[in-house]
């Protein structure tokens, strides 16, 4: 008797089928993309290309194999970044250990920038800020 009213509601409300189909594939879908997320990750901790100013999406799709769509779709569902914002998170990480070893002892905030993989000092302050909450002389300051 349930299958039969099963199938007579399918019947009548296709559309039920796919949405029970595409609750199954979507889990499936986030599940690749965490995996394709960890893989870019996993590059980033070991080869850190970002460090050069040219880094761009591409390279990150060239370097670990995953397709340019696919690195978008990774980093933006399991970020909430965009990739550009994700490569400078890195370099903000980067800048920041940096600066706890003393760095800018020796060197300046430019140097600091460039080092880190920015092309100027005032994308690095932009960035430094909207990632931080804190410039990096005020970063400097609190450690």
């Amino acid at each position: 008797m349930f299958g039969i009213s099963a199938i007579l509601i399918l019947f009548i409300k296709p559309e039920l089928l796919k949405s029970v189909a595409s609750i199954k594939n979507t889990t499936k879908i986030e599940e690749s993309l965490e995996a394709l997320y960890q893989k870019i990750e996993a590059f980033f901790f070991e080869n850190k290309g970002y460090l050069n100013h040219n880094y761009t999406q591409a390279n990150i799709s060239i370097d670990t194999g995953i397709s340019y769509e696919l690195v978008r779709k990774s980093i933006k569902s399991c970020s909430n970044m965009t990739v550009p914002l994700f490569i400078n998170s890195y370099r903000i990480k980067y800048a920041c250990q940096l600066i706890e070893q003393d760095y800018l002892q020796s060197y300046s905030m430019e140097a600091l920038a460039e080092m880190a993989g920015f092309g100027s000092q005032v994308s690095f302050n932009r960035v430094f800020k909207k990632l931080k909450n804190s410039t990096p002389s005020e970063y400097l300051k609190a450690i």
